[in-house]
C-alpha cells in the first residue's frame, strides 16, 4: 500500500504480525517491508516499493571441548537481560514496529550439527546465551559474553564454547523453561 492509503477503515490491514520465536534452525526467513511510491506523468503511471529488511540472521556455532555438538534437535537462544525481540506488530503505514515482545528463541530441528541459523530482530547491548540438547538427551550450556548490537539486514556468526551439563534431573531440582535444571 502507499502510504496515503492507510487509512484505519475496517477493512484495511495496517499491521502485519511477525514472529521469531520458533525457528528450525536452518531455513531463515528475511522479512522485507516498504512503501510504494506512484508517479503519474500524464497517462503514464510507475510505481515503484523501496524495501529494507527488518531482521537479521544469527550464525551460531556451538562446540563442546573444541568439537562442533552433532545431533542437536533442540536448541534455546537467550539474552542476558531477557531482552531478545520475539515477535511484534509491524505497522505498514508507519514502517514501525509496535507490540514487541522479549523472550528465548527456539530451534526445534533434529540433526542439526555444531550449527544453526536463526533470524533476530534489531537489538542493542545483547549478550547471548545458548542451551542445546542432544538426541541422546545431553544438555549443554553456554555463554558468550561479546556484546552485539543487532541491526536488521546484517549477518552474524556467534560462537559458543559449551560445557556439559550433569543431565539427571533429581528430586528436589528446579526445571526450567530452556530445558536446564538446578
Amino acid at each position: 500500500y502507499p502510504t496515503s492509503a492507510l487509512t484505519q477503515a475496517k477493512s484495511d490491514t495496517t499491521y502485519v504480525r511477525i514472529s521469531l520465536a520458533r525457528q528450525d534452525g536452518v531455513n531463515v526467513p528475511k522479512y522485507l517491508a516498504g512503501n510504494s511510491t506512484a508517479t503519474i506523468n500524464g497517462t503514464k503511471a510507475e510505481s515503484s516499493v523501496e524495501m529494507k529488511i527488518l531482521n537479521a540472521i544469527a550464525n551460531l556455532k556451538l562446540n563442546s571441548n573444541g568439537s562442533p555438538i552433532n545431533d542437536m534437535t533442540h536448541i534455546e537462544l537467550y539474552s542476558d537481560k531477557n531482552a531478545i525481540q520475539i515477535s511484534g506488530d509491524y505497522e505498514l503505514k508507519t514502517l514501525s514496529f509496535n507490540n514487541l515482545h522479549t523472550g528465548n528463541i527456539s530451534v526445534v530441528n533434529a540433526g542439526l550439527d555444531g550449527e544453526a541459523r536463526v533470524a533476530m530482530f534489531a537489538g542493542s547491548g545483547l549478550r547471548f546465551g545458548v542451551t542445546p540438547i542432544t538426541a541422546d538427551g545431553k544438555v549443554y550450556a553456554g555463554i558468550n559474553s561479546t556484546v552485539y548490537n543487532i541491526a536488521g539486514g546484517e549477518e552474524y556468526t556467534i560462537s559458543f564454547d559449551c560445557q556439559l551439563q550433569d543431565s539427571e534431573a533429581k528430586i528436589g531440582d528446579y526445571f526450567y523453561s530452556d530445558f536446564t535444571h538446578s
